[in-house]
């Protein structure tokens, strides 16, 4: 198999704020590995193609997604998708939450500024 065939380019990571979790996105699919001594160890993944930013909020309860022009909020420890936030007007450069997690906001290179209350959304 060719070199870059096999190759599987990472495009985004987000390190859960215990420390104990990291969540890869590559191409294809999102993996979440279990951060050991020596190791990572492979825990579980998601089938969410074109990742390009993904977050988790301070509380470390909720992983955020973005997926092209979506927002995709998971459930971080069951990875049950909670909420989806479809359609930004270009794709999310930045996702910022406010004090105690009680809100989030997205940020898009055109100036477009949506903030969000959670868990409403």
């Amino acid at each position: 198999m060719a070199i870059r065939e096999a190759a599987r380019p990472l495009k985004s990571v987000a390190m859960h704020p215990s420390g104990y979790y990291l969540a890869a996105s590559f191409i294809d699919k999102i993996r979440l590995y279990h951060i050991l001594h020596d190791e990572l160890r492979h825990y579980r993944s998601l089938e969410v193609k074109g990742c390009n930013l993904m977050r988790f909020n301070a509380g470390g309860n909720l992983l955020f997604i973005v997926e092209q022009k979506n927002v995709l909020i998971y459930n971080a420890y069951t990875l049950v998708k909670l909420h989806q936030i479809r359609g930004t007007s270009e794709s999310v450069t930045d996702i910022v939450f406010g004090d105690h997690d009680s809100s989030f906001a997205l940020i898009t290179p055109d100036g477009f500024f949506g903030r969000y209350r959670m868990p409403s959304f």
